[in-house]
């Protein structure tokens, strides 16, 4: 009787294990962008939130950096998709490397991604923002027959300390990145 007991027990234990695996596992999905593995849209909007709600609260800035690869329609229509996919990816690796420890990335479109940097300067920002473009101005993504080697044009901008969600933010956003493109791309742009 106790051995049929314990084991229903380890069964109820395990069967808890697995629900709670599960549903970390559903969670990270809904969030995570599965190419990128970057926040998607709905999960950079709930890390955008909270950090500005936390920078309010003690008073620090939060600048953002919007990135768009430039040229990204026709890296798709001549290469094809499966090449732009590896574009995409290859530009989130390279945010990845380039930030700090403490802001977040995200991918908030089809080929544009955004960075939060709580407690950042405008001329920090600026700085890591040209070490993004310069990363990915070094990347070569291997199509078969050629390279191709993209570019990405870069928005700086501060973020108000009400901002509520994304569509707010890429607001915010869109005159720099607006500059960069119309400098010439493969440009950063502050304002």
């Amino acid at each position: 009787m106790i051995a049929a007991w314990v084991g229903s027990e380890l069964s109820r234990r395990q069967t808890e294990t697995e629900l709670l695996q599960a549903k970390e596992m559903l969670q990270r999905q809904s969030h995570e962008d599965p190419l990128t593995r970057l926040y998607n849209r709905r999960g950079f909007q709930e890390k955008l939130v909270s950090l500005a709600g936390r920078c309010a609260n003690s008073q620090t800035s939060l600048a953002g950096i919007v990135i768009d690869i430039d040229d990204f329609k026709m890296i798709n229509d001549t290469f094809g998709y499966s090449v732009g996919d590896n574009v995409l990816v290859a530009i989130a690796s390279a945010v990845s490397r380039v930030v700090r420890p403490q802001d977040i990335c995200g991918r908030v479109g089809g080929d544009e991604f955004m960075v939060l940097l709580p407690n950042c300067s405008s001329s920090e920002a600026t700085s890591i923002a040209e070490r993004i473009r310069a990363t990915a101005n070094n990347l070569h993504i291997e199509t078969g027959s050629t390279l191709v080697s993209p570019s990405v044009s870069l928005g700086v901008f501060k973020l108000p300390p009400d901002v509520k969600d994304v569509t707010e933010a890429l607001a915010a956003s869109f005159a720099p990145l607006k500059q960069a493109k119309k400098a010439g791309k493969n440009r950063v742009r502050f304002q």
